[in-house]
């Protein structure tokens, strides 16, 4: 992707419609692998160029901020990421039925940030339409839904709801690497929930195995594998003092 926007840019222009195209899935790649600040640039490029092209109301403008606002979530810049996450998010809801899969991905993506950034309430109310209830099968497409809602759960310290969220988020996926980001984002809040409810020891074995994923997915240090490690440094000293106590 990164070769095809460069061929574009030398052919077409550098503010040509075709670096747009190209330059917002590649905001989404460099994002999943953890290249934040490219992904940020990249996307960032895509929405220019789209808003000089396209109507601010268009699907093709709401991609772009989406994948703009999805960079900066993953930058954990919250204030920034959240304008364009709503904006992208009105624009499909006009749009879209609920069970429309860029609808349920825009829609869940901001209900994340808005969870992060604390306004857990509203975050509640727009992912609720896609976390199946208790009891009813659960698709791969509930995974995402299913992780932002334990997210949100672990936010309002409700730490066994979050951990059954995030465990039904793990039975939904399959196997293979396509799977070991979001394998990694459930391991990961499992061990922050574990680690809250005092089970340091799980909760250590859990981060690992998600530390694991990042090291083999992630290409680069992201604030992903930063929110890992400090995880395992909190358990860690948890576990450290707890057993220091005990030969006391």
């Amino acid at each position: 992707m990164t070769q095809a926007v460069s061929d574009a840019s030398t052919v077409f222009g550098p503010s040509s419609r075709m670096v747009g195209f190209f330059s917002e899935p590649l905001a989404r790649f460099q994002t999943e692998a953890g290249e934040i600040d490219d992904a940020i640039a990249s996307s960032r490029r895509a929405a220019a160029i789209v808003a000089g092209h396209s109507q601010a109301d268009s699907f093709r403008s709401a991609v772009a901020l989406h994948a703009r606002g999805a960079a900066l979530l993953g930058a954990r810049r919250l204030d920034d990421a959240l304008p364009d996450l709503a904006r992208a998010t009105t624009i499909l809801q006009e749009r879209f039925p609920t069970t429309n899969e860029y609808r349920r991905t825009f829609q869940t993506d901001y209900a994340l940030a808005l969870a992060l950034a604390g306004q857990t309430a509203e975050a509640e109310r727009l992912v609720a339409p896609f976390v199946p209830m208790w009891g009813d099968a659960d698709l791969a497409s509930a995974t995402r839904p299913l992780y932002v809602r334990g997210v949100i759960s672990r936010m309002t310290r409700d730490y066994r709801a979050a951990l059954r969220f995030q465990q039904r988020a793990l039975t939904v996926l399959g196997g293979g690497r396509r799977t070991d980001i979001d394998r990694m984002r459930a391991l990961t809040e499992i061990g922050l929930n574990l680690d809250a409810l005092g089970q340091a020891e799980q909760a250590i074995a859990f981060l690992r195995e998600a530390l694991t994923l990042s090291q083999r997915a992630l290409t680069h240090m992201s604030p992903a594998r930063a929110e890992i490690l400090a995880g395992l440094d909190h358990t860690q000293a948890a576990m450290s003092a707890s057993l220091s106590r005990l030969r006391q």
